[in-house]
């Protein structure tokens, strides 16, 4: 990203564009999303759906004289093109010295995206209010959506926190959109809800860079002060549902906020480093086997944590980290490995720890003990993993939770595996292995019930 003050006609390449790129013998869909964070700056992300690629941040980006350029610094990857006289942009994907055609056109309402039935469909059977708040520390605008049963009230509410990322209210991934399904699906039941957009999305005001776990548990704490003074809720039933990473900033902001409850999503129970490395090998695709790319990868983990932690200069902090990866070479592969494997490991690391908008958030991650925390929540705790989640194994999370809760004396707690769902809570009998967009299901209708059940239980009646 830089500073650019020649901007050609930024309104021709304003918001969503997709095309195709070739990858192993078949097209994969990839989406650009070009904005403007003020008069003289260009932002430009990336999605690769099929890829599990979500949000990746392009640098360099600009639109001079008719012509689009960016870079992809962690891929490796750049794209130049121009506005083509049909209105498409029509121009070229260079990566690993490969080039490839690109052709994309606007996304818009009427471009086909995948059948989610799940969502719910206007008019609601509740009330539906576009709320905004100020975060007078950060001087911070947030924006959100409030549901609120049409009946008298006063409500219980929850609060709806996303995993580690940069998303709109609906927690949109892949064309679903599970807090408006979680959203619907509660207040039906007579349980009001807020969900929020990010710092620098929708309605939001900031910089689209992921804030610190801290910086987050602020954002939710003056919307809590905001819920207060709203007469259909009820204040002294306020909770949160937190998924993954939001489950963190949930057990934040509970010991230190006099909150109702916390439901934890898919949230992390063990040490930070043990999710980082998982989820590493996950985005790692080689050949070698899980134990082969521990041994691996345990030296270079090791240096890039402690660069993070240690360095407090994010430019300064994914130099370091880059010139770590580098020093990867064929000769730390086992014998039966392929070059292409440790291109591959590369290019995992990098796409999780060169990644600017997300370093200050990875250096809060490595320093959050949940196990310290875990034991400080005293509130009622509802935890649920799903069986195949991938990134945040079940069974070690939830021991890890449960200890944590037991050995501080927490009273009303519940720890749940979900069978046969992974991270997004999906119903996934490939153990896992599909790709969250590849499924029609957003979450699962067993989830929805148990959590509605259990505040109902433990908070709506009291």
């Amino acid at each position: 990203m830089v500073n650019n003050s020649k901007l050609y006609n930024f309104n021709e390449i304003k918001g969503y564009w997709q095309g195709k790129l070739p990858s192993n013998g078949k097209e994969i869909i990839i989406i650009f999303n070009f904005s403007r964070l003020d008069e003289d700056e260009l932002l430009c992300s990336i999605s690769i759906p099929e890829q599990g690629l979500t949000t990746a941040y392009c640098e360099e980006v600009t639109f001079k004289d008719g012509l689009l350029r960016g870079i992809l610094k962690p891929f490796e990857a750049s794209f130049a093109g121009h506005i083509d006289k049909d209105g498409s942009i029509v121009g070229c994907w260079r990566q690993n010295g490969n080039i490839f055609p690109l052709h994309l056109v606007v996304q818009n309402n009427n471009f086909p995206t995948p059948h989610r039935s799940q969502v719910p469909l206007k008019p609601y059977p509740y009330e539906e209010i576009q709320v905004v708040y100020e975060n007078g520390r950060t001087n911070l605008t947030l924006t959100g959506t409030l549901t609120i049963p049409f009946n008298e009230g006063p409500f219980p509410v929850a609060i709806l926190l996303p995993g580690s990322g940069l998303y709109d209210r609906d927690y949109t991934y892949q064309s679903h959109t599970p807090f408006l399904i979680l959203a619907d699906y509660l207040t039906t039941k007579g349980i009001a809800t807020l969900r929020i957009d990010s710092r620098g999305i929708g309605g939001s005001t900031g910089d689209p860079i992921l804030p610190t776990l801290e910086d987050l548990a602020d954002d939710i704490k003056c919307g809590i002060n905001h819920l207060n003074m709203c007469t259909k809720i009820d204040p002294k039933k306020i909770g949160i549902i937190g998924h993954s990473g939001g489950a963190i900033v949930a057990d934040i902001v509970a010991t230190s906020q006099n909150i109702a409850f916390i439901i934890r999503l898919a949230g992390p129970g063990i040490s930070s480093q043990k999710i980082l490395h998982r989820q590493v090998r996950e985005v790692c695709t080689t050949t070698l086997e899980e134990d082969e790319i521990e041994y691996l990868l345990k030296e270079h983990l090791e240096k890039i944590f402690k660069t993070i932690v240690d360095e407090k200069e994010d430019n300064q902090t994914i130099s370091k980290i880059k010139q770590i990866i580098n020093e990867i070479d064929a000769l730390h592969l086992p014998l039966n490995a392929k070059k292409q494997d440790v291109e591959n490991i590369k290019l995992g690391l990098s796409s999780i720890f060169c990644d600017f908008t997300k370093i200050s958030w990875t250096r809060s991650f490595l320093l959050h003990n949940c196990q310290d925390v875990i034991k400080q929540i005293h509130c009622p705790v509802l935890a649920l993993n799903g069986e195949y989640d991938r990134q945040v194994s079940s069974k070690e999370n939830l021991n890890a939770i449960t200890l944590a809760l037991s050995k501080g004396q927490n009273k009303c707690y519940e720890v749940l595996e979900m069978p046969h769902l992974n991270h997004m809570f999906q119903t996934d009998y490939s153990g896992g292995k599909k790709n969250y967009g590849e499924i029609e299901e957003t979450i699962a209708y067993s989830v929805l019930k148990i959590i509605a059940d259990w505040i109902i239980t433990h908070v709506e009646k009291k």
